[in-house]
C-alpha cells in the first residue's frame, strides 16, 4: 500500500492517511494499519484519526520528537483543521460549540452532555461554513480539544450530524446518499506560537495541507 507523505524530515512525519485503515496494528484483526504500510512501528503517532476518516497524519519519528510534539499539542500550538459535510443549515456562517463527552468503554462510543457529569470532558469545537444546500453544509472544523470520537458526536449533539457517520449519523440520510463512512477528512495541520529556543522552533508558522477536499461532489448532488 502507497501512503503519500506530506512532510518528512529528520524528527516528523505527515502522511495522508487512506480511508478504511487502522492507525496501529490489530492483534485480534487481519487488517492493513498505516505504521505497517509505512514500514516504521516504532514511530509515535500524535494526531489520530478513526479508522474510516482520512487525511492528515503526524507522527514523531523519535521517543524525544514524539515528546516534544505531544506537548506542543497539549498547548495548543499544533491546529487540526478538518473539514466535513454535515447535515442542516447553520443560522450563523461560524461559531464555537462547547459540551461533555463521556466515552462508554463497554461500546466504544462517547455520550454527550450539556453539563457536566461524573467522568466527563469537556470539548471545544469551532466551526465555519464553507458551503451549503438545502439539507447538507460543508463546513470547516478545528479541533480546540482532542476527545475521541469529538467531532462525531459533538456536530450530532448539536444536530448536525455528518453525513456517511454509521454510528452518530442519520442513517436515512446515509442511505440516500449510499454512504458508509463519515465524510470527514483531516485537512490541514498549522504550526504556530511556538518558542524561538524550542527544539521544533523551525517549525514555526508552517502549514501542511492535503488539497482538494475528496467529498465535494456530494454537495453538487442538490
Amino acid at each position: 500500500m502507497n501512503i503519500a507523505i506530506i512532510y518528512e524530515d529528520d524528527q516528523i512525519l505527515i502522511v495522508d492517511k487512506p480511508t478504511n485503515l487502522l492507525i496501529h496494528p490489530a492483534s485480534r484483526l487481519k487488517q492493513k494499519d498505516l505504521l505497517s504500510a509505512i514500514g516504521h512501528h516504532e514511530y509515535g503517532v500524535v494526531t489520530r484519526l478513526d479508522y474510516q476518516t482520512q487525511g492528515l497524519v503526524l507522527l514523531g519519528k523519535t521517543k524525544n520528537s514524539l515528546s516534544l510534539l505531544s506537548i506542543l499539542q497539549r498547548h495548543n500550538k499544533i491546529k487540526k483543521y478538518y473539514q466535513a459535510i454535515v447535515s442542516g443549515y447553520f443560522p450563523e456562517a461560524e461559531g464555537t460549540y462547547r459540551c461533555y463527552l463521556l466515552k462508554d468503554e463497554e461500546s466504544a462510543l462517547v455520550r454527550t452532555a450539556s453539563e457536566k457529569i461524573k467522568g466527563s470532558r469537556e470539548t471545544i469545537t469551532k466551526y465555519r461554513v464553507i458551503e451549503e444546500n438545502q439539507e447538507l453544509s460543508l463546513v470547516e472544523i478545528e479541533l480546540v480539544t482532542g476527545r475521541f470520537h469529538q467531532i462525531r458526536a459533538v456536530m450530532a449533539h448539536f444536530n448536525h450530524p455528518l453525513l456517511g457517520d454509521p454510528l452518530y449519523g442519520n442513517k436515512s440520510l446515509n442511505r440516500r446518499y449510499n454512504l458508509n463512512h463519515q465524510a470527514l477528512v483531516s485537512m490541514r495541520l498549522e504550526f504556530s506560537d511556538i518558542e524561538r529556543e524550542h527544539p521544533l522552533a523551525y517549525l514555526e508558522g508552517k502549514v501542511f495541507e492535503k488539497g482538494d477536499f475528496p467529498f465535494l461532489n456530494i454537495m453538487k448532488k442538490r
